[in-house]
């Protein structure tokens, strides 16, 4: 009967403590509904990802489910297409789709300064070429890859619908302003 005893006693106590573990564990994951919106402007920036497409900074402010946010994103659609897609804007302008290749945002909550970052899973957007200005809409879907503070490990997909105007473009890119509208969770451990 020893025998059983000292066998059965490290297993029981062995049994508890992963279930303790696997417990909290479960239990501190943290999944949340995080929305915000956004506005600002954007320019051409000489950084280049690493698939050598040059992106756009875009800055904006603007407020969140955990409070007023700074939004810096660098972005860069896919332009190796010979024919354009047909698209409409909301309105019905026609318009041309093109397809993201890029995405990266760096979302800063003022109150505390924790940053969430954000990478493209796919996108696409419609533009219309009849102007100046530009008329310009789109979706794209990111997913949380990290960040600081409260956001330290942060994962989760998010829709961001985006909408603005390109006011002037030249050789090197355009420059223009943009609403972002995001709606979506995250899940920190």
């Amino acid at each position: 009967m020893n025998i059983n005893r000292s066998v059965f006693i490290p297993l029981f106590l062995a049994a508890l403590l992963m279930v303790a573990l696997a417990t909290r564990s479960e239990a501190g994951t943290k999944t949340k509904k995080f929305d915000y919106i956004a506005t600002g402007g954007f320019e051409p920036t000489l950084f280049i990802f690493p698939d050598l497409n040059q992106g756009d900074s875009i800055t904006l402010e603007g407020t969140s489910t955990f409070g007023p946010v700074t939004v810096h994103e660098w972005a860069t659609g896919l332009s190796t297409q010979t024919v354009f897609p047909s698209c409409t804007l909301p309105g019905g302008a026609a318009g041309s789709q093109s397809t993201f290749g890029n995405s990266l945002e760096v979302v800063t909550f003022k109150a505390t300064g924790d940053v969430l970052l954000q990478n493209l899973v796919s996108g696409t957007g419609c533009v219309d070429n009849s102007g100046p200005p530009f008329p310009f809409e789109g979706t794209l879907t990111v997913t949380n890859v990290g960040g600081t503070g409260k956001f330290a490990g942060a994962t989760g997909t998010v829709t961001l619908k985006f909408a603005g105007q390109y006011l002037s473009c030249g050789n090197n890119g355009c420059v223009g302003f943009v609403q972002h509208k995001e709606n979506g969770s995250i899940t920190t451990p």
